[in-house]
């Protein structure tokens, strides 16, 4: 019975550990997406005040 329960606690070690890695991961990732929304926005909004909202796309 010991065993099991030292098993069982080795176990949940590890699962904490890797949840904090996860989440770090995930911390990470959504800095990296509000960067880049950012990013998406600016050039947006640049391209906006760029084009004249009268004169045609080059294409036609």
């Amino acid at each position: 019975m010991e065993n099991r329960i030292i098993e069982l606690e080795i176990k949940l070690a590890h699962q904490d550990d890797l949840l904090r890695s996860l989440d770090d991961v995930v911390a990470r990732l959504q800095k990296q997406v509000d960067v880049l929304s950012k990013e998406i926005r600016f050039v947006q909004l640049r391209d906006a005040a760029e084009t004249p909202p009268d004169e045609p796309p080059p294409h036609y």
